[in-house]
């Protein structure tokens, strides 16, 4: 038995501003901004079944995803 995977999109951004003499510039940035729920990866865990049942009902663990993350960078220049 084979698990389904359905689509996903996660939404990255970044937008900034920089002087006119280029000394300094501002940045905010997001990345996941939606904060879209997903799986980055799958795996059938046997040994985590229950004892005397069949391997085919066995536990399905899975690394989700980085949730939404936000950002300012300043970046000063000489």
């Amino acid at each position: 038995m084979r698990a389904r995977a359905t689509g996903f999109v996660t939404v990255n951004g970044q937008i900034g501003l920089r002087s006119n003499d280029q000394k300094w510039e501002v940045a905010l940035w997001g990345r996941n901004i939606f904060n879209e729920h997903y799986n980055v990866v799958a795996f059938n865990t046997p040994i985590q079944q229950a004892s005397g049942t069949p391997s085919v009902t066995s536990s399905i663990s899975v690394f989700p995803g980085d949730p939404a993350s936000y950002g300012l960078n300043l970046t000063l220049h000489e």
